[in-house]
């Protein structure tokens, strides 16, 4: 089995699937940090711990996705879940913020299971839900 940066063990067997199943094409970067991360404002002098500490403590989406017209941020979990849906929300604006491409920027949850009280809120947010 093949193992991808910052996925679990049961997530990389879900993106497998994803990548087997070619829905997605193009380049593939893994464990992408967003975000400024956790520093402390009362810290006159960050040491090398503070750098550390605030890679850490950055978000990270699972897989970003680049062909020649958008970007697709994409989470890999088992179950859908509304954590899952403030990790995509999150992600989108964090990442346009930081690296602003003008390119269309779409965000994708793949999972195994759904939750059908959630899919429409998904849709509503434009988060697209794939089931592998």
């Amino acid at each position: 089995m093949v193992h991808y940066p910052h996925l679990k063990e049961f997530e990389s067997i879900i993106w497998q699937r994803a990548l087997d199943a070619k829905v997605f094409s193009g380049t593939f970067k893994y464990d992408v940090h967003v975000g400024e991360g956790f520093h402390d404002d009362h810290e006159d002098s960050c040491t090398i711990v503070c750098d550390d500490f605030k890679i850490l403590t950055q978000k990270r989406i699972d897989v970003v996705n680049e062909t020649a017209s958008e970007i697709n941020l994409i989470e890999i979990t088992p179950k859908l879940s509304s954590r899952v849906l403030g990790q995509a929300i999150a992600y989108k604006i964090l990442y346009n913020k930081q690296f602003p491409t003008g390119r269309i920027i779409k965000s994708f949850v793949v999972v195994e299971s759904l939750d059908d009280d959630l899919l429409p809120i998904f849709k509503e947010h434009k988060i697209e839900v794939l089931r592998v």
